[in-house]
């Protein structure tokens, strides 16, 4: 974290375990994000949404279905 705002290293951005193809982990991600707004913590759980977003689509995993989800996981 740097000035309150989370950033995502080159060493993990190059890790290609953090996320697989299979759903699971998908989901621990999706619970992680509304965990963290629903602790009082909602900047933060909008910045892992979007790193969780750009990653996805930068390694091309998970499911585009699931970055959609991810996408208006917090609009509820």
């Amino acid at each position: 974290m740097e000035n309150s705002e989370l950033k995502i290293s080159e060493e993990v951005k190059n890790r290609d375990y953090w996320i697989k193809h299979i759903g699971h982990e998908d989901k621990k991600i999706s619970r992680i994000i509304v965990s963290l707004n629903l602790c009082g913590q909602p900047a933060l759980a909008k910045q892992l949404q979007h790193i969780a977003i750009q990653l996805g689509m930068e390694k091309g995993t998970p499911k585009p279905e699931t970055v959609e989800i991810w996408k208006w996981l917090l609009d509820e």
